[in-house]
């Protein structure tokens, strides 16, 4: 026994000598000062950490960030460019309501694809590509809606809801229409009735494939007055793209829409 307890001591003894010998050469595990700048502490480790292994959850109704992730801490430093004026008025992103009104919009192609002489229309084939599908038609209580993917405008998938109305009837008509699940229709305005038209089609001048029921080959009003003339209302002639105004008293198809900027 009095062996076996000497050789443990004599081990430990050992031990003791080499773990001395060893913090000699290594030095001193603990630091005689603070941190340096560059330095961090465990608990500021651990903190970083967490914030990275957290999803960091951002809402339309705060602006503020944690800190930790980022240069800063609040969106609008973090990104310069996050301000009203560059967002659409009436649309919020992190809690900043935009105040733009106007954005800059490429005049779309006529649809004519032939030419007919060296440097026209169809020769050029200038302006912004039709997106495809052109058309869009709606699900549910809205299959009969069919949405413009060029311009965003709805439409309604019957071109001829009605008979032929007067102008200020047609007007009417539109406002008071409950269809697909919307109450807000109204008349095209000029620009919006042309946006339908292809140009390189006739009877009518629609892109192909277009998934309209019921359209006529004639005049469709357009909210649109003659500027000269307010006694007069714009058409748009459905077989040709032509347009022509006249006395609003006369009659002409509807087509109603809604959407739009």
């Amino acid at each position: 026994m009095s062996k076996m307890y000497r050789g443990k001591m004599i081990s430990v003894a050992t031990a003791i000598v080499f773990f001395v010998a060893g913090r000699s050469q290594a030095g001193s595990l603990d630091p005689t000062n603070a941190p340096g700048p560059t330095m961090h502490t465990l608990e500021e480790i651990y903190q970083n950490t967490a914030i990275l292994v957290s999803p960091i959850t951002l809402s339309d109704t705060t602006v503020v960030v944690k800190a930790g992730c980022y240069l800063a801490t609040t969106l609008t430093a973090v990104d310069a460019d996050l301000e009203a004026a560059n967002i659409l008025k009436n649309v919020t992103i992190f809690g900043i309501t935009g105040t733009a009104t106007t954005t800059s919009t490429a005049v779309p192609q006529t649809g004519q694809k032939t030419s007919y002489t060296a440097n026209d229309d169809g020769a050029y084939k200038k302006g912004m590509a039709w997106p495809s599908p052109r058309f869009t038609v709606g699900t549910n209580d809205a299959v009969n809606c069919v949405t413009d993917n060029l311009t965003g405008l709805v439409w309604a998938r019957n071109a001829y809801m009605t008979v032929k109305l007067g102008w200020t009837s047609a007007i009417a008509y539109c406002e008071g229409l409950n269809y697909g699940g919307y109450t807000d229709w109204r008349l095209p305005n000029i620009r919006e009735m042309q946006s339908l038209i292809d140009y390189g089609r006739y009877n009518p001048a629609l892109p192909a494939g277009h998934p309209f029921i019921s359209v006529q080959l004639g005049g469709y009003w357009t909210s649109s007055s003659g500027t000269g003339s307010p006694s007069n209302g714009w058409k748009v002639q459905i077989p040709n793209g032509n347009v022509n105004y006249e006395t609003k008293t006369a009659t002409g198809y509807v087509w109603p829409v809604r959407g739009g900027q």
